[in-house]
């Protein structure tokens, strides 16, 4: 069932709250006209439900509002209704990542067949709106749930576009700016992340499932045990020593992914191509969904069905990041991004240039050797880590990080005796 969270408290706001439920009566409709309080139910109760900014609320614009909301990723879609929506306006809910701008509240019940069913119903008489709109859950007031480190979740449709090696060098370069960073590898029957450190063997989580270990076992003590200390400020967890030992410990990778985000500042989660039922929950619980690709043969169908499969698990286009990885200087990435449009139409795109030695570099385990240099690769890779903490508002107070943010590609002139600029 879609849940629907109306944000507003004026006049406005219950009209625009009751036209939505005679577009969608099946929703789950709840009006809240307090925005601290709904942006605390979508980060716990409420996460994953829709929001339809329809008025101001605490003194503070309606576009402001949705901005936040969208900002904060919690939310299925973001939708701003404004009857008179300037060029500007609809400007500035595109960079903010609001899903859509609406004139009116009943748009929202057009174009799918339970929609077109919704608006041949009679309108709801205004006593049985109200009974039919609960109150925010009692939970809201609660104040928010117990602090994790942000999750920052890999995927892609296919294997081979460098996913794991985004990882590897995002770890890297977050523990040089201070962090603590746990890495999940949930490539659990042959995933190799710990390799681009060096180590020896996977931290195996293989004890996990043949113990039967329950998922209240897993206590602090536990994880630190079976993880693998592969760089300084860098733990890695899994993945298994014998593949098939993986599906004995994937029903436990809410409770790792939930113990692990509790004792560091930042985790990062790699995935397999293939998406398994451990892979799933990771993508619907992160704060970010990051979608690597590359724009070679089939990257561009690849991308578009697991853009379209997260939409489906109810991941909020909001917190989906899509990075086109292993990019060459010359490489023009507008064009493919906008051919793998589903899903990612308010998702923040980033482009990570390789270098020829990159994949020989980490294949020999110097992943800390390779991001501490300043090349192409760590630089951009640096730029999209640093500016997908500051929009979560984790980016350290660090020179480094600070120099990762404000990095540029450096081009050269197309003239004799040049050099670079940046």
């Amino acid at each position: 069932m879609d849940r629907w969270m109306v944000c507003g408290d004026d006049a406005q706001t219950q009209e625009a709250a009751r036209r939505l439920h005679e577009a969608l009566p099946q929703a789950q409709l709840s009006v809240c006209s307090s925005a601290q309080d709904l942006r605390v139910a979508l980060r716990g109760p409420a996460r994953g439900s829709s929001v339809l900014v329809a008025g101001p609320c605490d003194g503070v614009r309606p576009i402001n509002l949705a901005a936040a909301f969208a900002a904060d990723g919690c939310a299925h879609e973001v939708v701003l209704c404004s009857a008179d929506a300037s060029g500007s306006l609809i400007s500035r809910a595109r960079r903010a990542g609001i899903s859509r701008i609406v004139r009116d509240a009943s748009e929202l019940g057009r174009g799918g067949a339970r929609a077109g069913q919704a608006m041949a119903l009679p309108a709801v008489p205004q006593a049985d709106w109200q009974a039919a709109v609960p109150s925010p859950p009692a939970s809201v007031a609660a104040g928010p749930a117990p602090k994790l480190a942000p999750v920052l979740c890999f995927a892609s449709g296919r294997g081979g576009v460098g996913k794991t090696a985004l990882v590897a060098g995002c770890a890297c370069l977050a523990s040089s700016w201070g962090m603590r960073v746990g890495c999940l590898d949930l490539d659990l029957a042959f995933g190799d992340l710990f390799s681009c450190f060096g180590a020896e063997g996977p931290a195996d989580l293989s004890e996990l499932g043949l113990l039967g270990m329950p998922a209240q076992a897993l206590d602090a003590g536990t994880l630190a045990r079976l993880g693998k200390s592969v760089a300084p400020g860098v733990t890695v967890w899994g993945s298994c020593e014998l593949p098939e030992h993986a599906e004995l410990v994937e029903p436990l990778a809410g409770e790792l992914i939930r113990g692990i985000a509790s004792s560091c500042d930042l985790l990062l989660v790699d995935t397999s191509p293939a998406w398994t039922d451990a892979c799933a929950l990771a993508v619907q619980v992160a704060d970010r969904l990051v979608l690597v690709s590359d724009d070679l043969a089939g990257g561009v169908a690849s991308l578009a069905k697991a853009a379209a499969l997260s939409v489906r698990l109810g991941v909020a286009r909001t917190r989906v990041v899509r990075v086109a990885n292993r990019c060459v200087r010359s490489g023009d990435d507008d064009d493919f991004l906008l051919q793998a449009h589903v899903g990612l139409e308010t998702a923040r795109s980033h482009r990570v240039l390789f270098e020829d030695d990159v994949p020989e570099l980490l294949g020999a385990g110097h992943a800390t050797e390779l991001m501490a240099g300043r090349g192409s690769f760590s630089g951009s890779a640096g730029a999209f880590l640093a500016k997908t903490l500051e929009e979560l508002g984790v980016l350290p107070d660090d020179a480094a990080a600070s120099e990762a943010l404000a990095w540029s590609e450096r081009k050269k002139r197309l003239w004799p005796f040049s050099r670079e600029v940046a």
